[in-house]
């Protein structure tokens, strides 16, 4: 993909995700709109309507406008202490690890090869927030022993390979 294509998708990406339907749609009906602008809009007001993408959480705690960088990295409500935990809990291991250590309790935490460390132990904060708290404990012991002992085994493998 060429350079000014990858811009123009990025750019629609993003209307798509700060904008609502309703808001496409005003702007469409405005007055001073060119037919072929107002077109697109309705277009963009249809594909918003009909995707169900991302709701805007970020941009109703930011107050609207677009979310900042910052905004879009801290973790929200209950999952935020719990992530905390996680994060502490997988210092030293990667995200496949953390997958693998999640996995093993219980909690499938799906991730792209692209998202970092801390959005794969978001999710996995995210989905044990939703659980009741007696289970939630549970796992996040669960979860602190196998990172204990998977950063065991990984200093094990490092020893092994240097004698």
């Amino acid at each position: 993909m060429r350079d000014i294509e990858h811009k123009i998708l990025s750019q629609v990406h993003h209307l798509l995700s700060i904008a609502t339907e309703e808001e496409l749609r005003r702007v469409a009906n405005s007055p001073s709109i060119p037919q072929n602008l107002r077109t697109a809009l309705d277009a963009l007001a249809a594909e918003r309507a009909s995707s169900p993408r991302r709701a805007n959480t970020t941009r109703q705690a930011t107050g609207g406008g677009a979310p900042t960088e910052f905004d879009a990295r801290k973790p929200k409500g209950a999952a935020d202490g719990l992530a905390r935990e996680l994060t502490k809990a997988f210092e030293r291991l990667d995200k496949n690890q953390i997958q693998g250590a999640c996995r093993s309790v219980g909690v499938s935490v799906p991730f792209k090869a692209k998202d970092a460390r801390e959005r794969v132990i978001r999710r996995a904060a995210n989905l044990m927030s939703r659980m009741p708290n007696d289970e939630r404990d549970r796992m996040v012991s669960a979860l602190r022993l196998k990172a204990a002992d998977a950063q065991t085994e990984g200093w094990v493998g490092v020893i092994r390979k240097g004698q």
